[in-house]
């Protein structure tokens, strides 16, 4: 099986330029030219969006509208991962500074460019994408991956502890998907890991939480210091820097009131604390017995806690009607599925709590439990279908 060839873009506004750097990249690339640097950003976002961004960009400095300098930064934001080169004929001190400040630019290339230099630039800029994008898909799969796997083996331990973040993890999907924000690696893994600090509390407070009953004022106390305590279980682990930061903070208003001195507010909060907030108010209010309709006016009545946008997606596509709800057996449960209501055994045990998603090890409990007979009748399911969230915030 062949191995794909690496994208690149070329920018420059001297076509013949152009197609004779394509003619030293032949059979090493594939390549899309632009002659106009306005277009070339334009396909760059159509690309992201397909995602079959280039490897890198290889941009000459002069050009009329957009500079290679300027270009190039607005690259960065819109592909951060694509490798930025310069092609450049001239020796200006200050715009090579600009370039290596605003645009990140992995290499300079003088014109004219001898072509075994310039096929050993893009050899080395494709190399330095491959090993970004490696790091990336760790993080993204692996660490998520193993992530997953340990809060689903914490919730068939303990279903009540971690059932409320899995209600939670699902609000953040649908709000983020209202808004049009991609779930990125570190807010997916905030929002699963936030909930950690539940741990710490009393099996009596998790009852309630579980129910929406009334906390006294030392019980919301300690509901109050999850997050915290989730923070610190979280701080100085590898990677997870973003992640951390987003628990700390996601009990924090977004307009400031009553945080600490110095702490972010609105848009400086990270997006994963503000949805994190959102969605953990809206699923106190609704498990506390109230429609989503008044949930959500109970939660704008207090506006200035969460971000507008968000709140103002939470309203949209809710509410339970469409939903595909059935009873089903043990052998019928399939990954598609997210349990819709508690499941308890005969003693009054939870088993698996609502809203958690149908995995194998959720199979195998209620089987067990179907087998020594301590789990009769049918189980109440939501079919699911929810497609993946592509565009960023």
């Amino acid at each position: 099986m062949s191995v794909p060839l690496p994208r690149l873009l070329l920018v420059d506004d001297e076509p013949n330029l152009l197609h004779a750097l394509r003619r030293t990249l032949r059979g090493v690339a594939e390549v899309h030219l632009c002659t106009d640097p306005l277009e070339a950003l334009v396909w760059l976002e159509q690309a992201v969006l397909d995602e079959v961004a280039p490897a890198a960009i290889v941009c000459d400095m002069r050009m009329p509208e957009l500079d290679g300098a300027q270009t190039l930064a607005r690259a960065r934001q819109l592909s951060p991962d694509s490798t930025r080169v310069l092609l450049t004929g001239q020796t200006d001190l200050e715009a090579a500074v600009r370039a290596v400040n605003d645009g990140g630019i992995f290499r300079f290339l003088t014109k004219p460019c001898p072509p075994e230099q310039l096929l050993a630039a893009v050899a080395d800029a494709v190399e330095q994408h491959r090993l970004v994008t490696a790091e990336k898909v760790l993080l993204e799969q692996t660490l998520k991956g193993a992530v997953t796997a340990l809060l689903d083996t914490l919730g068939l331990a303990d279903p009540t502890v971690f059932t409320r973040a899995v209600r939670v993890k699902r609000l953040v999907a649908r709000i983020a998907r209202a808004a049009g924000v991609h779930l990125t690696w570190d807010l997916e893994i905030a929002v699963m890991l936030a909930h950690l600090g539940l741990v710490s509390l009393p099996r009596p407070v998790l009852d309630k939480l579980d129910r929406g009953r009334p906390l006294s004022e030392s019980e919301a106390a300690s509901v109050a210091r999850v997050p915290s305590v989730s923070a610190r279980l979280l701080a100085g682990v590898p990677r997870l820097e973003p992640v951390h930061e987003a628990v700390a903070c996601s009990r924090l208003r977004y307009d400031g009131r009553d945080s600490p001195t110095g702490s972010p507010l609105r848009d400086g909060l990270p997006l994963a604390a503000r949805l994190l907030r959102l969605a953990a108010d809206l699923d106190a209010a609704l498990t506390s017995g109230l429609e989503e309709t008044e949930a959500l006016v109970l939660l704008r009545s207090d506006a200035g806690a969460y971000d507008p946008e968000l709140l103002a997606a939470a309203g949209k596509g809710g509410g339970q009607d469409g939903r595909d709800l059935r009873l089903v057996g043990v052998a019928d449960l399939q990954r598609s599925m997210t349990i819709a209501s508690d499941v308890v055994s005969s003693t009054g045990a939870l088993l698996i709590g609502r809203g958690s998603s149908v995995t194998a090890g959720v199979v195998e409990r209620l089987r067990c439990h179907e087998e020594n007979g301590s789990l009769t009748g049918r189980i109440l399911v939501e079919v699911t279908a929810a497609p993946a969230l592509s565009r960023t915030a």
